[in-house]
């Protein structure tokens, strides 16, 4: 897969069942918005310069979300990031959504995005366990968290795709190479002086 720079559009899924949250999540994640919202206060104007381009799409069940994802894959454009409403009033709630896309995209970034107490982050963790593909976003949203939480996973997704292009080009250049890589930077490559052979005590 193609190594993603700063300016590549990052593909992004809203799955809500409401669609005024969707418009919401499109203009928080524009770069146009801080010339677009005039309710910012003076002095506090956040510049689009240098943010990334998200291409944003909508799915409006768990199940359409599930095939938006699919369908990503199949055309090897995958999502980097999805955001994902806890309850939904049909079909799958947001815990069996996330269960159902992870079963076959594993390494999705995913958003919860609730209001509710009804699910707690420990409910999460015994489900999904601990995992640095899952954060939690509470509603209402501010403009800030969104953009700077979406910068932030645009910025791991690059970083993922550095390291994954380069161990590819070192299996198909140098397998000798990709070994020795693999050596260096394996913790049983470090020598330990409790390794070393006891010395015989005369008695």
């Amino acid at each position: 897969m193609p190594i993603v720079s700063a300016t590549s559009p990052y593909r992004t899924l809203i799955i809500d069942d409401d669609a005024l949250i969707h418009q919401v999540f499109a203009k928080m994640l524009s770069r146009d918005f801080p010339r677009s919202d005039r309710s910012q206060p003076a002095g506090r104007s956040m510049p689009g310069t240098g943010f990334p381009v998200f291409e944003v799409d909508s799915a409006f069940t768990g199940q359409q979300g599930l095939e938006c994802v699919l369908k990503a894959l199949a055309e090897r454009r995958p999502y980097t990031m999805a955001f994902v409403d806890m309850r939904m009033k049909a079909g799958w709630d947001g815990i069996e959504t996330i269960a159902r896309i992870w079963h076959e995209c594993s390494d999705l970034q995913i958003i919860i995005c609730t209001g509710h107490t009804d699910f707690t982050w420990h409910d999460i963790i015994r489900r999904f366990g601990h995992t640095d593909r899952l954060l939690m976003l509470k509603k209402p949203f501010d403009v800030m968290d969104v953009r700077q939480l979406a910068y932030a996973l645009a910025e791991k997704w690059n970083l993922f795709n550095q390291a994954r292009s380069h161990l590819e080009r070192l299996q198909t250049s140098s397998p000798s190479a990709l070994q020795n890589s693999r050596r260096a930077t394996s913790p049983s490559s470090a020598k330990s002086p409790n390794k070393s052979k006891p010395s015989r005590i005369a008695a």
